[in-house]
């Protein structure tokens, strides 16, 4: 923690506003309004704390929208760090359950995803996480993956077995200003539902 408070002061002693020795200082900037100065402080300590805490996690500094994607789903859909679900996703995001039968859509916060990622921890344990394909056209990339877990909790009715678990699933991931907005996933619940019948039986 103090190394992280040691590189912010760091990283602001050469900030602009708060570096007295730039030389690109005039007398109208060191005269801004207050109220400019905390829009700027606040945007400025924002993406010094999100710099920080991805150079705490190893995660790279990412730029295009496929990177960005990629990097979501190998430190937070993964499980990894679901924690970190707020460096990628914008404050609400549109997630768009695209079912034959019944297409819905819900609303998720960075927080409410982090949560979703660990209710599959408890659900399936440490699992393998391998992105299959991903394909960026635009603001949208393609991902499709296959999870590798276990059978640990009560699924859909099915009495948990400790046996392996496969899914596969693919999402179209909307982004915009370098954070996802929103995504339409689609999971092969069939595929998914035969193997717990075949565990159990029947």
């Amino acid at each position: 923690m103090k190394n992280l408070l040691f590189s912010l002061v760091l990283i602001s002693s050469f900030h602009p506003i708060y570096s007295r020795t730039n030389n690109s200082h005039s007398s109208a900037s060191i005269h801004k309004s207050n109220a400019t100065q905390k829009v700027v402080t606040d945007s400025f300590y924002q993406n010094s704390f999100e710099i920080l805490t991805k150079q705490k996690y190893m995660i790279p500094d990412v730029t295009s929208n496929k990177e960005i994607v990629k990097a979501f789903l190998t430190e937070v859909r993964s499980g990894k760090t679901p924690e970190n679900a707020k460096l990628y996703l914008t404050e609400t995001v549109l997630a768009h359950q695209v079912n034959a039968e019944n297409e819905t859509t819900v609303k998720r916060t960075p927080e409410n995803y982090a949560d979703h990622v660990r209710e599959f921890l408890t659900q399936y344990g440490d699992y393998s996480f391998q992105i299959t394909e991903l394909l960026a056209d635009g603001d949208k990339v393609y991902a499709r993956w296959k999870q590798t877990s276990h059978h640990l909790t009560n699924l859909d009715g099915y009495a948990p077995t400790g046996k392996p678990l496969i899914e596969i699933a693919s999402a179209v991931y909307r982004v915009q200003n370098g954070k996802i907005v929103e995504y339409w996933i689609q999971i092969d619940r069939f595929g998914f539902e035969q193997q717990l019948k075949q565990q159990a039986g029947k």
